[in-house]
Parts: structure tokens; sequence; C-alpha cells
């Protein structure tokens, strides 16, 4: 199966039933751990690329009918919410709600939260806001150049984005990092900027940050990694103690999460 658990002496399946396909996300919250990817079966059951393994109990358990037409990639919570993003194209199966990209789950029922002309690969919350990146351009027909955040139900720029695919996101101290296929920053001199300010892109090496020195709508809110030193496209960024840890990968920078929809 996709997905183990390491006692310090030998490695065993989660809950002691097999994952019947490949792990994409993971999510903890207290005693829960939610597991998102492209699987449809788990111990025999039907769990549609969405499900939550309790610890206390041991038991594995379905979210919200699962999700169908691709997979989940990132899987975050804001305390009240719990968000999937992905190349899914319905949550809660056949009487779920058509979804390009993003769905949110209130414990009742799923919303979908845009049309994104591409996939979600990544997200984090920070405050009260929802941050996420990925390949798309435009979100309701909207331009946003591969990253946004979520401000009371609408979505926001961050900066002016990224000049390619965002990865990963992670939550250091009070900074996000970003990491992915981008190489510049994108900072729009006044006459394209959609928010009217800027200046010309800032080299990035496949790393960047925002810390909220600025207001994460000002032009020059996201800003370059230095030092990060990248030869190639980043796939993971996650937080230590007191630094943040990027890794890339030799796998092709172009295919995302390497999560092709499926038929349905």
């Amino acid at each position: 199966g996709g997905l183990a658990t390491w006692d310090g002496k030998a490695w065993a399946a989660v809950g002691g039933v097999v994952l019947e396909g490949a792990v994409e996300a993971l999510y903890s919250s207290g005693e829960l751990l939610y597991v998102g990817g492209r699987f449809q079966r788990l111990g025999g059951r039907v769990l549609s690329g969405l499900a939550v393994f309790n610890s206390t109990d041991t038991s594995w358990n379905a979210v919200g009918g699962g999700v169908s037409g691709g997979c989940v990639q990132a899987i975050v919570a804001d305390g009240e919410f719990l968000y999937a993003a992905g190349s899914f194209s319905r949550a809660g199966g056949a009487a779920g709600v058509a979804t390009l990209g993003l769905a949110r789950w209130d414990g009742r029922a799923w919303t979908a939260l845009g049309d994104f002309n591409g996939e979600v690969h990544a997200m984090a919350v920070l405050g009260l806001e929802v941050f996420i990146g990925g390949d798309f351009t435009t979100i309701d027909s909207k331009p946003f150049a591969r990253v946004a955040r979520l401000v009371s139900g609408t979505w926001q720029p961050l900066g002016e984005g990224v000049s390619g695919g965002v990865h990963s996101i992670a939550l250091v101290g009070k900074c996000l990092y970003l990491a992915g296929a981008f190489t510049a920053v994108n900072r729009a001199p006044p006459s394209t900027s959609p928010l009217g300010g800027g200046s010309p892109p800032a080299p990035a090496s496949y790393a960047a940050r925002f810390c909220g020195e600025l207001p994460a709508n000002n032009p020059l809110a996201l800003e370059p990694v230095v030092g990060a030193g990248a030869l190639g496209p980043l796939r993971a960024v996650a937080a230590a103690d007191d630094f943040s840890d990027l890794s890339s990968s030799d796998l092709p920078a172009a295919d995302g999460g390497a999560c092709p929809a499926q038929s349905v």
C-alpha cells in the first residue's frame, strides 16, 4: 500500500489495513490523520481519494463520500472547515458537487471554491486565511499567477504571484515558504499590474516567501528566498526548528504533482 507507520523499530500498515493506491497528501489534527491521493479502496472498503484515520480507536472512515475524477494533492483545515485540493472534478460522490481544483467540507456538505484553470498542488493556513499554490493562472476567470489566498470566502492575490508552478507551501514561524518550478517572483510594472503598482520581476531559485511585513495584496509582498540556490525545481518545503528545508527531485517539473485525472 501507499501508507505506513514507523514505531522506531519497524514499519507497519496504518491501522493494520493496506491502502490500495498512492498517497499524495497528509494532514494531521489531534488524533485524526487525513489522507488524500489516488486510491479507491482501503482494507477492502471503498474510500475514494480521501479518508481519515482515528489513532484513538485505529479506525478508518470516508470523508464526505470522497472525491472522483482525479486525486487529492493537498489537505488543510482552519479549525472550522477541511479543504481538499487537486485534480478531482467532483467531491461527495454522485450526490456531491462538481468542482474544479478545490472544495471545502463543513462536516455535512461539500462546497466548490472556484473555477481554476489549473491544478492546486499546495495549501497552508496562516491566521484566518487559506493560501494556495499550483499551476493555475485564473480563478473564476480572474488573473492569479499560481498563488492566491482565501479571505472571508473571496479569492485575493498574494503579491503578483510567481512565474511557474508552486508544488509545496509550508508555514515556518510567521512566514509562508513556497517551493516549485518558478524562477521569478512576479513584480509587474504599474502599466501591467492588476494591482496598480510594483516593479520588474525578481529572480528566485525556485523558492519564495511571504512574511507579512507588507500587506499580502502589495505587489512586493512575495520575496525570493535569499541563498536558496536550488539547481532545479523544488518538490517540497518543510518546517524545522529554526529553518526551512527545501528538497528537489529529478522528476520533470511540468507534471506538477504527477496526479493525472481519472475517468468517471
